[in-house]
């Protein structure tokens, strides 16, 4: 006798209503915290009051304004991409800007802005915090502003040759003003240096007082439209619009110890050295006492004997024993002569 058994599969029960035939044999676990799905499109899940206003527009027009929504391309164009719309995008600025200030009968007695430095750092340095267009735009107007305020007080003077022996004061004065300007405001450019000086030099800027500002504006304000164009053909700009992205801190290759590590580790290396070198110096004036005492007990030594050969020299010249003893030699010489000649003459008699 076989008994069958049939083994039925065991189903869990339904979830939020729904029937164990549409949840299949496995049921599906809810994501976890740990284990949320993550979206490749992290902006879209943040909130819209997070959002950057680019993001906002159309992309059309927020990539011109240099938004990205993935972040900047991987890698870079090529090097002659960068160069030709760097050559594209300053000869565009400088013409155009040549052609409104030179054909326009508002602009034609006003003058050309100085607006070449500015296109250098436009189109040649497009990721440099100094050609976004916050310091572009402010910096030309705080070096304008400052520079025509400036001349404005010496034109007070009584007289214009008074001013022109100033003039080296005006001018000092526009730059360093605006530098610190530029620098509260968070606007530093530096061609905007020389925008506050060609106010105190160039005649014709003194002439039209406060219309240089919409002048320098209208340039400035070129020169960055022309930028966004050409800079986002092969890279992003700008970087920024009004405030400086946080960069991420890179680890040090040296160790970052607190400022009293520091002086304490410095003094001690100070003091070491401090004495390692008295050491050293000590040892070499003890070396060249030493030397310096051979030298000169040799030289007293040579001198004494010197001395001493000399007095026993003179001695011995004046000396009368010696006078004695010549003679007594002499005379011993002639007695043996004189003793020899008789033992000759004794022996002739005896022969």
């Amino acid at each position: 006798m076989t008994l069958l058994v049939t083994l039925k599969p065991i189903t869990s029960p339904p979830i939020n209503g729904s029937s164990p035939e549409s949840s299949g044999t496995t049921a599906e676990k809810p994501p976890t915290p740990l284990h949320s799905p993550k979206s490749p499109d992290t902006e879209a899940q943040l909130p819209k009051s997070k959002l950057s206003r680019l993001a906002r527009l159309p992309t059309w027009i927020s990539f011109w304004l240099g938004y990205r929504k993935d972040g900047p391309p991987p890698g870079t164009p090529q090097e002659y991409v960068i160069w030709f719309w760097s050559f594209f995008g300053a000869f565009a600025s400088i013409s155009l800007i040549q052609a409104l200030f030179g054909n326009v009968s508002y602009f034609v007695e006003r003058g050309v802005p100085s607006i070449g430095a500015t296109a250098i750092l436009l189109y040649g340095a497009i990721e440099s915090p100094l050609a976004q267009p916050r310091p572009v735009i402010g910096g030309h107007l705080v070096g304008a502003f400052v520079g025509v305020g400036i001349t404005k007080l010496f034109l007070l003077l009584p007289t214009q040759q008074l001013f022109d022996e100033l003039s080296w004061l005006a001018g000092s004065l526009c730059c360093a003003i605006a530098l610190v300007v530029m620098q509260m405001t968070g606007t530093t450019h530096p061609p905007a240096g020389a925008t506050a000086l060609i106010a105190v030099v160039s005649p014709d800027i003194r002439n039209i007082g406060w219309l240089y500002l919409p002048v320098v504006l209208l340039a400035a304000s070129i020169a960055v439209v022309v930028a966004l164009l050409c800079n986002n053909m092969h890279g992003r700009y700008p970087t920024f619009w009004w405030t400086l992205p946080p960069t991420p801190k890179t680890p040090s290759v040296f160790p970052t110890l607190p400022l009293s590590q520091i002086l304490e580790r410095g003094s001690t290396w100070t003091s070491s050295t401090l004495q390692t070198l008295t050491d050293f110096m000590g040892q070499q004036h003890a070396q060249q006492t030493v030397d310096v005492s051979k030298l000169e007990r040799g030289e007293l030594e040579r001198n004494d004997r010197e001395l001493a050969r000399t007095k026993q020299d003179a001695f011995s010249k004046d000396d009368p024993r010696e006078d004695i003893d010549e003679a007594g030699e002499r005379d011993l010489a002639d007695c043996e002569v004189v003793i020899q000649r008789s033992n000759e003459n004794r022996a002739g008699d005896m022969v």
